[in-house]
């Protein structure tokens, strides 16, 4: 996807469909900085011990997010590893989508 106004939309829509899950990969100390409202939170360093994220349905759409978009491509990698088959990498970070004004707790 690339990051255009339609990807924004498209994002913005899927954040307040039920049953799906914003992942935020990022670490603890970022987190605690600031997250996306909503999200659920297992770190790369986690899913990189093979540890899985606390989401049963293999089913369900996913979308990984972190910083700047590096980390969320190398956790949807992991995630489908693990047999979760609806998984997508933002490539827009955490800064971005604040940029345009997803909701945020800090």
């Amino acid at each position: 996807m690339s990051a255009d106004g339609s990807y924004f939309i498209k994002l913005r829509q899927s954040l307040e469909k039920k049953g799906v899950v914003f992942l935020d990969v990022r670490e603890k100390k970022e987190r605690e900085a600031g997250y996306l409202a909503g999200s659920l939170f297992c770190p790369l360093s986690d899913l990189l011990a093979n540890k899985r994220p606390a989401i049963d349905d293999l089913e369900c759409e996913i979308y990984t997010y972190c910083r700047s978009g590096y980390r969320s491509f190398t956790a949807k990698a992991i995630l489908d590893a693990f047999g979760y088959k609806n998984v997508v990498a933002l490539s827009a970070g955490l800064r971005e989508l604040a940029f345009h004004d997803f909701p945020l707790n800090n």
